[in-house]
This record gives C-alpha cells, sequence and structure tokens, in this order.
C-alpha cells in the first residue's frame, strides 16, 4: 500500500514536501488516494503488525511496534483533522 501510494504522489510528496514548501500542494485522486485513508499511514502501520508476529522481535523489543504503532495513530488524527502548530519566528 505504502508503494502504491508513493507512485500516486511522486517521491517529493512522500517525505513532506508540500508541507516542507519543496513543492506545491495537490490533491491526489489516484488509488489509494480517495480509496484508503492516509494510505502511507495504514501501510506503515500493517507492515508494522506483521513484524510485532514475530516472536523473536517481539521479546526482544516488546514495546517497540506498539509504541510506533500508537505515534502513527496520533499522526493520522493531526493530518485529519490538520493539527498544525504555527510558529511566527522573526
Amino acid at each position: 500500500m505504502s508503494y502504491a501510494a508513493t507512485e500516486a504522489i511522486g517521491w517529493d510528496r512522500t517525505y513532506f514536501g508540500a508541507e516542507l514548501g519543496i513543492v506545491k500542494p495537490k490533491w491526489i485522486n489516484k488509488f489509494p488516494y480517495g480509496y484508503i485513508p492516509h494510505p502511507m499511514i495504514v501501510g506503515a502501520g500493517i507492515w508494522l503488525v506483521g513484524v510485532h508476529t514475530l516472536e523473536s522481535f517481539r521479546s526482544t523489543y516488546p514495546y517497540l511496534i506498539p509504541l510506533h504503532v500508537a505515534l502513527y495513530a496520533i499522526h493520522a488524527v493531526q493530518e485529519e483533522f490538520q493539527f498544525h502548530l504555527v510558529m511566527n519566528v522573526h
């Protein structure tokens, strides 16, 4: 899913290019956008849960994946409701 999202939005937008002002914001309608909400985050979450099913990884790092998925969920809520920190630096 993350690969399809990267194909749809391009490399510059994949790595926060629009948010950082490198490229202009653009509404994307190509799959998976418009079908799956936040496909990059969902794809990463699916991958992380898959890694967490490995017993050796889970026993060595029991909190790493759940914490990462929780932070991704917070980021998805931030994007969904457009919470942005606005700082005016002079």
